[in-house]
């Protein structure tokens, strides 16, 4: 039943679109493969250490990956170095090494 295949086939996906996809989500510490299941659509897995994600097509799996790293974004702002803070004057002036008053 050629009909059958062709309404089932893969959605079409653009190279360069899944390939930016991929180096962005491999950029974020993701991993994204597109797996060929033999005569039926292919699936967007997502991984990241132990845990898996499947997509239907590259549109679903580009909101996800646009959530998930504008998140991670969000979580891994640079900090702030730490200020050298000093409890008492004394233990100013022992930090840089002059006397200490009183």
């Amino acid at each position: 039943m050629p009909g059958l295949t062709a309404a089932v086939a893969a959605p079409s996906v653009a190279a360069k679109a899944w390939r930016t996809l991929q180096a962005e989500l491999l950029l974020g510490g993701y991993r994204a493969d597109l797996l060929d299941a033999h005569g039926t659509a292919p699936s967007l897995i997502v991984t990241r250490w132990a845990m898996t994600r499947s997509f239907d097509d590259l549109d679903e799996a580009r909101a996800w990956a646009d959530q998930v790293l504008s998140r991670q974004d969000r979580l891994e702002e640079p900090q702030q170095p730490a200020q050298d803070v000093r409890h008492s004057p004394r233990e100013a002036a022992h930090a840089t090494g002059s006397p200490a008053a009183g």
